[in-house]
């Protein structure tokens, strides 16, 4: 089925499986029932974008490559017209270009707000992006006089070139920087997936701070109910206006009304004139308040229930029916399909499990060598070196359709995972996290989606870049054709260009020795030293000590940490005979025993209570 030169079924085809599949991404993360549809639309449209670019540019490279075609040659099965692609491109980049900066950040500052109705939502979120669009209207002015006047951008159509060249730049760098980071990070994780020791390490590290910033959080959801609760028993018959605007606020945080949140001793600040602004404030406060206790307290669930299901494993290594049984889940009736999915579930997690994630890491790491030496070597013409130009160029000259486009799919598949990845780790003072369960807020699911929609023309570009033909000599795509050759920023010069991609060193590097790779640990360095990981002991203890709902009583591992307790031992034994005797005359020796003692002390209730069974939940 073609029509003016495109297969419409292919092409149509591609659209819906990939809607879909951005539909389940975008609902793994945010909630659909919860959160405003206004935010579920926007998400899922700002997050097709960056995804369809994987397919629409090997797409555009075979189409554009069976229209230079001077022969006999074959059509592909996916081949689109000149005149679709151009639409396409010019949608998904201007559609993006004004998510990115109208859109999201109108609608960040409205779900943010603690205003009352649409109008003064609207309102406040206009005010609150004015702030912004001010500043980047005087310095766009600045640089329009600068341009015109020295640069001789005299046309539109210079000046939309010189704008889009300068936005791509930005992208690009976070490109390059993304992608650096991922390249490395992205094997050693996949690597350390299948040791299940240093994973729970890992997780009883991150556990005391997980517990303590799930605590803090609890503490200032409850003093703002109790702030409202107050407010809510204050006469208000004087002002009707603001008694509505009170009901309001205890309709929007009905909790607030249980007596548990009373203050009868009147400690709270709450001041004697309520005000309309002050309602506001507590309402933003709130919103915000509420946010934070449910992804802190989604943190802590998902550690815990990880730390669970890894020590669910240690106990299942040793089943001789082969059969998995987790505490994490209640048990069922064995039918035969229940005792089939058991065991092959013990397979894959006992026996297959950290075999298929060390092969996956080996290949992805050798696919990261061969991105990182086309990055930088991708200026380099004649003769082409990079490895992704010379693969693509391959194909290119036997007309192989096929083999393009599967090659640009993979590559272009890889560079999404290792930027997309990166940025899902960003945080940024912690108000913006991408927590898997339907656990992210909105207005993290929002900024994600911006960044989303800034790097996708830029990761295409700097595909482009890769295949060695984005730099001269005739466009091959019309991605190209539409972009322009988008040269960085012009007035830096051919230096600048040649040395930008050294930039993706600097987060490769970074990563790359951060921890060390494929289990070059110094755990068993520092065991053997007798050096007790204190983190580790305090975190297991209260992984320990969580209530959940387990059905299986399951004792925490002792082979999963090594030889940490007879270390224990050996530094409670150290620090009372060195600093034992100087407890009565030294007070920093003494508190640093004491401390140490303590330590061991907790290591000790952590060992009785793994030979104990679970608190019931």
């Amino acid at each position: 089925m073609t029509m003016e030169g495109t297969s419409w079924l292919a092409f149509v085809l591609t659209i819906t499986m990939l809607l879909v599949l951005v539909c389940f991404s975008v609902s793994h993360y945010g909630n659909f029932r919860k959160q405003p549809w206004y935010v579920s639309v926007t998400c899922i449209l700002g997050w097709f974008f960056p995804f369809w670019i994987v397919l629409l540019l090997p797409m555009d490279m075979a189409s554009m490559l069976y229209d230079k075609c001077e022969g006999g040659c074959r059509e592909p099965l996916t081949h689109v017209s000149a005149t679709t692609l151009y639409v396409a491109w010019r949608t998904i980049y201007w559609t993006s270009f004004c998510l990115t900066w109208f859109t999201i950040p109108m609608m960040q500052a409205y779900v943010n707000t603690g205003e009352f109705n649409v109008v003064s939502k609207l309102r406040t979120a206009l005010r609150v992006n004015l702030k912004f669009y001010s500043i980047y209207v005087v310095v766009g002015l600045i640089g329009l006089v600068y341009l015109v006047f020295k640069g001789g951008y005299t046309t539109w159509a210079k000046l939309q070139s010189f704008v889009m060249a300068m936005a791509n730049s930005w992208g690009l760098f976070l490109v390059i920087m993304f992608m650096g980071y991922g390249c490395v990070a992205v094997p050693r994780e996949l690597w350390f997936s299948g040791m299940l020791k240093h994973r729970l390490e890992e997780l009883c590290k991150k556990a005391p701070r997980a517990k303590e910033e799930c605590m803090d959080s609890e503490l200032e959801y409850d003093e703002l109910a109790k702030t409202i609760n107050t407010i809510s028993h204050r006469p208000l018959r004087h002002d009707p206006h603001l008694h509505r605007l009170v009901d309001q606020t205890v309709a929007r945080f009905p909790f607030a009304r249980n007596p548990t949140y009373a203050d009868p001793d009147h400690t709270l600040p709450v001041p004697s004139q309520i005000t309309e602004e002050y309602l506001v404030d507590v309402n933003r406060r709130m919103i915000w308040a509420e946010r934070n206790k449910e992804r802190k307290s989604a943190l802590w669930n998902n550690l815990l229930h990880e730390a669970f299901y890894l020590q669910d494993i240690e106990t299942n290594r040793s089943n001789s029916d082969r059969r998995f049984r987790s505490s994490l889940r209640p048990s069922v009736e064995g039918t035969f399909w229940s005792n089939m999915l058991l065991r092959a579930e013990w397979w894959w997690v006992i026996v297959f499990r950290s075999r298929v994630y060390r092969a996956l890491a080996v290949f992805a790491a050798i696919f990261s060598v061969c991105m990182l030496w086309s990055e930088l070597t991708f200026n380099i013409q004649s003769p082409l070196v990079s490895i992704v130009g010379l693969t693509v160029r391959a194909y290119s000259q036997e007309y192989n359709y096929a083999g393009v486009e599967i090659v640009s799919f993979f590559i272009l598949a890889w560079m999404c995972i290792s930027v997309y990845t990166s940025l899902f780790k960003v945080r940024f003072f912690n108000l913006y996290l991408l927590i898997p369960h339907h656990h992210t807020d909105p207005n993290s699911l929002l900024w994600f989606t911006s960044y989303m929609c800034k790097m996708m023309a830029p990761l295409c570009y700097n595909y482009i870049n890769l295949l060695g033909s984005a730099n001269g000599g005739e466009d091959d795509t019309v991605f190209s054709k539409f972009m322009g050759k988008a040269n960085l920023v012009p007035f830096l010069g051919n230096v600048f260009i040649d040395w930008f991609p050294v930039v993706i060193l600097i987060p490769a590097l970074a990563a790359f020795f951060q921890s060390h790779w494929f289990g070059m640990s110094s755990t068993d360095g520092d065991e053997e030293h007798g050096d007790l990981n204190v983190d580790v002991a305090e975190g297991l203890q209260l992984i320990v000590q969580a209530p959940a709902n387990r059905t299986i009583d399951a004792p925490v591992p002792r082979a999963a940490l090594g030889n940490s307790w007879p270390c224990a031992q050996r530094v409670w034994h150290l620090h009372v005979k060195v600093h034992g005797g100087a407890c009565a005359r030294h007070a920093g020796q003494r508190t640093r025993c004491c401390y140490w003692i303590g330590r061991c002390i907790s290591w000790c209730a952590v060992e009785s209570l793994t030979t104990r069974a679970r608190p019931a939940s």
